[in-house]
């Protein structure tokens, strides 16, 4: 064939191909796809993500269910707690042999605590703790859905050791630890192959360890805490349910390693996957504190704020970021917002602490003593007993 009989082929098939396009532009789907093989939208297994297809079939659970589940909790790190609240609802209605809408209540309460590292819904969270274990038992003396059953069992005692944990109860939260473990144990050995309950296994490990080393209550034992890392990222890059809660332990973790550029990696994947997570945000905002990009966590507390704008915490981390760059008379706007609030005990004493430390800064010092001692009045905090001595110390070198 010549080049120009090759030319006018290849034109030929060209504006075949480009009038079969026109054409078919202008007619309508139903006379080009058969009625049969029709679908009108994606259906939702289409939707599921391998993670989630994996977990489903380990559990011996239903594709869809799964899914709902999942979209479920990913409500909670999207801190759309209405729309949480429903959509657990729905799934208890619709199928209370899932069990999980007490659980997903109890999230919602632990997370608005959690907020604001205080125990303002304690109330409400403990009540419906309990009633996700209870219709658990109730879902357990029905053969059928074993594994599930494990995993949320495992699930809300291992919350429930973190809540011991935050409050200084380490014996209380080590027994509801282990407790947790036997769930995950027996679950492991109906789904050997599902991923998510990892999270507990390495949470265990790592925390154990640390509680160990600073409670005399608690043997040190083994140093486990690489291994549990290990799992956590496991579960982050695989676990179907609980993937954002294994990315935000391991920033918590990296951070309490003394290592913030590496926790500020993983709280960043959840600020650009979950702006609104408060939790995170407040997080985000602590370790750029740490490292000193102030401007940058000044404009996160604004961030936080704006998604929150009953948010205790953010006021303190306004005030101390103030202090640290100097600026007196904006710590001591924020310090006043922090200590106007309706605060607890503990979170009382360290924001007269701070406020404590503004006039210290101001060289006032008879107003500082006042109070740092109001701080110890509260709760006997450490840290003003300390600066109380160093205040004594300076007041005995001037009278030489």
């Amino acid at each position: 064939m010549s080049i120009t009989q090759r030319s006018l082929s290849t034109l030929t098939v060209f504006f075949s191909v480009l009038w079969g396009s026109t054409a078919l532009a202008g007619t309508a789907p139903e006379s080009i796809v058969p009625a049969e093989v029709r679908i009108e939208k994606p259906s939702l297994s289409q939707k599921i993500s391998p993670n989630i297809r994996h977990a489903a079939a380990s559990l011996g659970m239903d594709e869809d269910l799964a899914a709902q589940s999942s979209a479920a909790l990913h409500l909670i790190y999207k801190r759309d707690y209405k729309g949480a609240r429903q959509a657990f609802a729905t799934l208890h209605s619709q199928h209370p042999e899932l069990a999980i809408g007490n659980v997903g209540r109890m999230l919602i309460f632990q997370c608005l605590m959690l907020e604001n590292f205080d125990y303002r819904f304690e109330r409400q969270y403990e009540s419906h703790a309990a009633l996700a274990l209870r219709d658990i038992d109730l879902a357990q003396a029905t053969p059928g859905n074993d594994a599930w059953e494990h995993f949320l069992r495992g699930g809300v005692l291992g919350i429930q050791a973190i809540h011991e944990m935050r409050k200084g109860n380490y014996v209380t939260s080590m027994r509801k630890g282990m407790e947790a473990l036997g769930s995950l144990k027996a679950l492991e050995s109906d789904a050997p192959d599902f991923v998510d309950p990892d999270l507990g296994y390495g949470l265990f490990m790592y925390w154990r360890t640390v509680v160990g080393q600073r409670s005399k209550l608690i043997p040190e034992g083994e140093d486990r805490r690489a291994l549990g890392i290990a799992l956590i990222e496991k579960v982050e890059k695989k676990g179907a349910f609980i993937g954002p809660g294994a990315t935000l332990a391991l920033a918590y973790i990296y951070m309490e390693e003394g290592k913030p550029r590496k926790a500020i990696r993983y709280s960043d994947r959840l600020v650009r996957r979950y702006p609104d997570n408060v939790i995170n945000g407040l997080l985000y905002t602590r370790l750029m504190m740490r490292l000193r990009r102030y401007q940058k966590a000044l404009a996160y507390m604004d961030h936080v704020l704006a998604i929150d704008t009953d948010n205790h915490r953010v006021h303190y981390y306004r005030a101390t970021t103030h202090l640290r760059l100097n600026q007196l008379t904006e710590a001591q706007a924020s310090i006043d917002r922090f200590l106007a609030m309706p605060l607890e005990v503990g979170p009382r004493a360290y924001g007269l602490h701070r406020k404590a430390d503004v006039f210290f800064r101001q060289k006032e010092y008879d107003k500082a003593r006042d109070y740092y001692e109001k701080a110890v009045s509260a709760n006997n905090y450490g840290p003003s007993k300390r600066r109380l001595v160093m205040l004594d110390k300076m007041k005995k070198n001037l009278n030489r």
